[in-house]
């Protein structure tokens, strides 16, 4: 006959196995009754894992795309509330230049208005979005107008008095603009004067990029997401200021100054139009952006339904399982107590 033995210690170590794998069991279970969602995903469905994660991997790149194309919607109102600056000051400009047009009063009065409406002009232009030039397109790090004259004097500024001297062999400065005829202002005006703020000469005021920012909207869509100061509206605004401000106005004759106020008011009035254009830009890239964002939404609602249903548990199931688990546990730590209260010596005779 053939005796099976079996240790105190195995059966020991046994339920001390099992008692491990039922608070795992247990803490997973009680995991699941509370958050209502399956724990080990992998474990719980198989080869339909890759589906589930699916969803889960299309929700997060939705929201990833939505708070990117939150960023660039505030972005894209900034860069709205600056225009609407710089058309208010355009606006504003022409006023001025009518009315002195019409009063023929002290042009030095204009000349200083319209220095620090050109102040105001780059300091709109110089507006950030989280820190960034909204007016620079992707070189959003540089200012897209330095000041102006500027100290030292920037590129513009040397680019006007190179220009000024060619022309009249003085600068703005010199008592003798007074005799500048208005023939030669406006031969100056209609030849010289704009190619300071054609493509190439614009360079000296323009320090950003042409190239505009693009968003990513949408999974397989991306847009424009600003607007940059190498706009024509941007470069006839400047080009009206500095025209009143910097060819020496306050020297002119009457009739000299006349044809600088002519050629300002033209100016002022394309760039109104100019700047209005760029806020229709603004307000589609705004309206894009909505647009998909409201459809991402709703994709993301579906991928998160699908989600939800896919890692959900039966709350029922799951509390009778936590149930189950729990008495056997229990009786574990029960069964695991007694075997550590047996002791050979028990079973030894009493001398």
């Amino acid at each position: 006959m053939t005796v099976n033995t079996t240790s105190s210690y195995a059966i020991s170590y046994g339920m001390r196995t099992q008692v491990m794998r039922l608070q795992s069991d247990l803490t997973k279970a009680q995991a699941e009754a509370s958050s209502g969602q399956i724990q080990d995903i992998g474990l719980a469905q198989g080869l339909s894992t890759a589906r589930t994660l699916g969803f889960d991997y299309q929700q997060t790149q939705i929201s990833t795309i939505i708070d990117t194309n939150q960023i660039a919607g505030s972005r894209l109102d900034t860069t709205n509330q600056a225009l609407t600056q710089l058309l208010s000051i355009a606006q504003s400009f022409t006023t001025q230049l009518t009315s002195v047009k019409t009063s023929q009063s002290d042009p030095s009065v204009l000349v200083t208005q319209a220095k620090a409406s050109l102040q105001s002009v780059i300091s709109a232009l110089s507006t950030t979005f989280a820190g960034a030039y909204v007016f620079s397109g992707v070189t959003s790090n540089i200012q897209p107008v330095p000041n102006y004259p500027g100290s030292p004097s920037s590129d513009g500024k040397l680019a006007v008095d190179a220009a000024f001297q060619n022309a009249f062999s003085i600068n703005q400065s010199n008592p003798g603009v007074a005799n500048i005829t208005d023939t030669a202002m406006k031969s100056f005006l209609d030849n010289n004067f704009p190619q300071l703020f054609n493509d190439s000469g614009w360079s000296s005021f323009f320090k950003g990029s042409s190239t505009q920012l693009t968003s990513r909207v949408g999974i397989d869509d991306s847009s424009s997401a600003s607007v940059t100061a190498n706009d024509q509206g941007i470069r006839d605004l400047v080009q009206s200021l500095v025209a009143v401000s910097d060819l020496g106005g306050e020297n002119m004759n009457t009739t000299t100054f006349g044809v600088v106020i002519d050629k300002a008011i033209q100016l002022a009035g394309s760039a109104q139009t100019g700047i209005t254009s760029m806020q229709t830009q603004v307000g589609l890239m705004q309206s894009k952006i909505k647009s998909s964002t409201d459809n991402l939404t709703a994709q993301k609602d579906i991928m998160q339904k699908a989600y939800t249903q896919a890692t959900s548990v039966d709350q029922y199931e799951v509390a009778t399982r936590v149930n189950q688990l729990t008495t056997q546990l229990q009786t574990a730590y029960s069964l695991t107590s007694r075997m550590q209260q047996l002791s050979l010596l028990q079973y030894l005779p009493v001398a």
